[in-house]
């Protein structure tokens, strides 16, 4: 991978983080309760998900962009049909949406001879998702929330490669 699509994976993975985030915490609040347990199944989900993420010696990185795409759909299906989903499911679903955010820096760390760059990447993308993942919430509602898997389908797309496992691994 080349350090421009680097560069264009990191921003696109940072914007879908702050996208899914936003998503996920308007709908648990809207369908589920706006009680400080919703954030802290979100928080708790997320952090989790992304520490697990450090540690999965997987060489198919785009593959967790995949599961993390179709969790997503899942949860928001779900939350959006009002259908019971316990608790221990929705923290898991959650969880496996944040694994790639663990795996990220570890698939693209040899493009970069500087990490602090690369976070910087990452983190630039993130600061500019939530003010466009608010503006799209407030705009588009519940669309936005279908919507926000599509940077995941391009995030698998530009990452999978043909036989190749990743180079960091």
């Amino acid at each position: 991978m080349t350090k421009r699509r680097s560069i264009m994976v990191l921003l696109l993975a940072g914007l879908w983080f702050a996208w899914l985030q936003a998503s996920f915490l308007f709908l648990l609040q809207t369908y589920f309760s706006a009680s400080f347990q919703s954030y802290l199944l979100l928080v708790t989900a997320w952090i989790a998900g992304a520490l697990a993420g450090v540690w999965i010696t997987s060489s198919w990185t785009a593959w967790l962009w995949l599961s993390s795409c179709c969790s997503s759909a899942t949860l928001t299906t779900i939350w959006l049909s009002q259908l019971a989903l316990p608790l221990e499911s929705t923290w898991c679903l959650l969880f496996l949406c944040a694994l790639p955010a663990g795996k990220l820096f570890r698939s693209q760390v040899n493009e970069w001879k500087n990490s602090g760059e690369m976070f910087f990447w990452e983190a630039l993308g993130f600061t500019a998702g939530l003010p466009l993942a608010t503006a799209f919430l407030m705009k588009l509602g519940t669309l936005f929330c279908k919507m926000s898997i599509l940077p995941g389908v391009l995030l698998f797309l530009l990452t999978i490669k043909k036989g190749e496992p990743d180079v960091a691994d």
